[in-house]
């Protein structure tokens, strides 16, 4: 990370009219009336937010302020974090959404520094309250207001966080943190990730082998140029090659002084004109930049309990488990912007859906839990019908941890004591207490348990969210955003009122009839209510913030009970409500696929020579109307026609091939039939075509009638018309 100067660009004039645009006029709204806004969560207009990409493009030339890597996937990062922010595990506020649209606030970020950032900010001190509407409206007061808090990440663009030296590099191309800062930095951007560090050995080991030449060949002037090259501004890892250059410089100074004075005269030149504050780069020579009192790291007491759960699935594996053979899936890396991928799985019944996220869960909850579940004859869980002797579930992390599951008759063990992610397993069948049952939240401790068995019942979670000793306002009300948005509550109404009360431990939800028991609600209300009550109340062991929340839900069936309304919209807003945690869900539906992206959609199939179930990653266009969804690969259904229509087509398709002519009266009568029911269907024309090519292949053929090859030219004609 180097230091970028914000003034070489000036303010984009996008953001110089904010005063008088809608967006800016609602953030306006909320520092007025905060009250009024408690329960809604702030939106940010991301339309708005991409069209200053260019500017931060050139700010920042193309590469990610963080990491320094030149990148094809770019976020638009806001410093401070809009819509929520986290600094521990016990507290969250409404965020910096007052900043949302304030240049100083903006960065350009890679996709992965950013997903490890999310809406982390640790400070020193207390944290900023929004400032009052004068102070927001006057750009360099709000800005010296924002210089007041003290950010425990290192700001790329502010000077006083460059003052001294903050990273030094290893020669294998780990970052060392010099301060505290830097430490914090490191982890909430992940600077020390594999792939980064991978690259910046490569450039280490590119820069020696030029410095090599440099030092003991005479022909040094297209050497000198490649250095030189690597101290461009817009050169991947800047702060790298700057240091080792210009460490290299000041170790061999006085020999290439002697040697080479003009030489050492053009380079010194060209260093002090690349290379801001020379002096704090040279503080050490390379020999003890590889010195292991350098690889001390400046280890923050609480820094690891803040980032245990930071890590993001890789591949699962999965091995003579249950129906299993052998499978593996790939995570691909998220959209910018767009919270975690989710896992959608689709198929046949008996394919194994269930199995995979069954599997799935066990990976997560470690030995503790592994060892309190009640999973039957363990054997059950081996593969059938095969000499397995054991079943494998392997999990890697990005951070290439992989945590692996092993079955055996006797025993199911893992490499991982306690917790690897926060899991919840919410199975197909989703019970909630009757009046006289009496269910606990600790009833099942492992969160998975009604994936593997259908008689759980749920918990009722309202006594916990009602009881404002267990639950304050502000988890409260975090809750309330998380139900509200959920049960897409209309918008008018969200900012007038408290939509989620409580009193005396009831809750009482207003969904624009009034104040009404959420247990008097419908049973689709209940059920998305339920389970999304569920996870907050699951994930708040872990944080007070679920939006904040770090996990992975697991959700067999997730279109039960759902409106089609809701089942096209409900992946994107869990994904919207909890942008941190992974869902891993299977269904039936294709409804439930309309928001599915690109790397998200897994088809599973029995192989019909072998049996074995296979599956295959198969993303849906975007626009493909739901009845080609269900007519290819991803469901593979042969018609999606009701059954008395089809048996009308197959008399006619009959009576045509029989004899045309004898049965002609008949023919029209059923083709009169079928183009009063086609009208309701969208691609009605295509009987029309198929009897207008039927009749011309019958008038064409001369020859003795033969069915395969009248089927053929049938075929051939329609594709040639539907070719055009």
């Amino acid at each position: 990370m180097i230091y970028v100067d914000r003034n070489k660009i000036p303010i984009p004039y996008l953001l110089l009219e904010s005063s008088s645009n809608r967006f800016d006029l609602e953030i306006r709204n909320r520092l007025e009336n905060t009250g009024k806004y408690k329960q809604a969560r702030y939106k940010a207009n991301h339309n708005i937010l991409q069209k200053l990409r260019p500017d931060l493009e050139q700010l920042f030339n193309g590469k990610c302020c963080y990491c320094e890597s030149r990148i094809e996937r770019k976020d638009v990062d806001h410093f401070r974090p809009k819509s929520s922010v986290v600094d521990d595990n016990k507290g969250a506020n409404d965020g910096y959404y007052w900043l949302t649209y304030k240049w100083f606030n903006l960065y350009l970020s890679c996709t992965v520094c950013n997903r490890y950032k999310s809406n982390y900010f640790p400070v020193k001190g207390k944290r900023l309250l929004p400032p009052n509407v004068s102070t927001y409206l006057d750009y360099e007061a709000l800005k010296q207001y924002v210089e007041k808090e003290e950010a425990m990440l290192i700001d790329p663009c502010d000077p006083r966080a460059h003052e001294t030296l903050n990273f030094k590099y290893d020669a294998d191309g780990s970052i060392i943190p010099q301060n505290e800062k830097a430490e914090y930095s490191i982890q909430f951007f992940g600077l020390n990730r594999e792939d980064l560090v991978k690259n910046r050995k490569e450039l280490i080991n590119y820069i020696k082998v030029i410095i090599s030449y440099i030092t003991f060949t005479s022909n040094h002037s297209n050497h000198l140029k490649d250095l030189l090259g690597l101290l461009d501004e817009k050169s991947a890892f800047l702060g790298l090659s700057r240091q080792y250059i210009a460490e290299w410089y000041v170790a061999n100074k006085k020999l290439i002084f002697s040697e080479y004075p003009d030489f050492n005269k053009e380079f010194l030149k060209a260093l002090e004109n690349n290379i801001p504050s020379l002096n704090t780069l040279t503080g050490i020579t390379e020999l003890e930049v590889e010195s292991s009192i350098h690889k001390q790291s400046i280890k923050s007491p609480d820094l690891e309990s803040k980032t245990k759960f930071l890590k993001f699935i890789d591949w699962i594996e999965i091995k003579n488990f249950k129906c299993i053979d052998e499978m593996t899936l790939k995570i691909d890396t998220p959209i910018e912007g767009k919270g975690e991928n989710s896992i959608l799985l689709i198929g046949e019944n008996g394919v194994g859906k269930s199995t995979v996220l069954q599997a799935i869960a066990l990976a997560m909850i470690g030995q503790e839990q592994l060892n309190k579940l009640n999973l039957g004859k363990l054997s059950n869980l081996i593969r059938r019908n095969s000499r397995a002797r054991k079943a494998t579930i392997r999990v890697k992390f990005n951070d290439d941890d992989i945590v692996e599951v092993v079955i055996t008759k006797k025993e199911i063990t893992t490499n991982r004591a306690t917790l690897v992610k926060p899991t919840v397993g919410i199975g197909s069948i989703r019970r909630l207490p009757e009046k006289e049952e009496s269910v606990t939240f600790n009833s099942d401790p492992s969160r998975i348990m009604s994936l593997f068995r259908h008689d759980v019942i749920y918990p009722d979670i309202q006594p916990w969210l009602g009881n404002t000793e267990l639950v304050d306002t502000d988890q409260f009300n975090e809750a309330a955003k998380t139900i509200i948005e959920m049960l897409m509550i209309p918008t008018e109404l969200i900012g007038k009122e408290r939509l989620l009360n409580r009193k005396n431990g009831k809750l009482t939800i207003n969904i624009g009839n009034g104040p009404e028991s959420i247990n008097s609600l419908c049973d689709g209300y209940r059920s998305v209510i339920a389970y999304a009550l569920y996870i907050m109340r699951s994930f708040s062991v872990h944080w007070s913030s679920t939006y904040n929340a770090e996990g992975i839900v697991i959700i067999d069936e997730i279109g039960n009970h759902l409106h089609p309304t809701w089942k096209i919209r409900v992946v994107s807003l869990l994904r919207a409500l909890f942008p941190r945690t992974m869902f891993i869900i299977s269904t039936h539906d294709p409804l439930c696929l309309r928001s599915a992206r690109p790397g998200e959609v897994w088809v599973m199939n029995k192989d019909e020579e072998t049996n074995d179930i296979v599956i295959n990653q198969r993303d849906i266009p975007p626009g493909m109307p739901i009845e080609d969804l269900l007519l290819g690969n991803w469901f593979k259904m042969e018609t999606t026609l009701d059954e008395s229509t089809l048996n009308i087509i197959n008399k006619h398709n009959s009576l045509m091939l029989e004899n045309k002519n004898t049965n002609k009266a008949e023919i029209k009568d059923i083709e009169s039939q079928l183009e009063d029911r086609m009208k309701y269907v969208g691609g009605q024309g295509l009987f029309k075509s198929f009897v207008k090519t039927m009749d011309s292949v019958l008038e064409d053929t001369d020859e003795a009638f033969d069915k395969s090859l009248m089927q053929k030219k049938i075929q051939e004609k329609l594709e040639r018309k539907l070719k055009h």
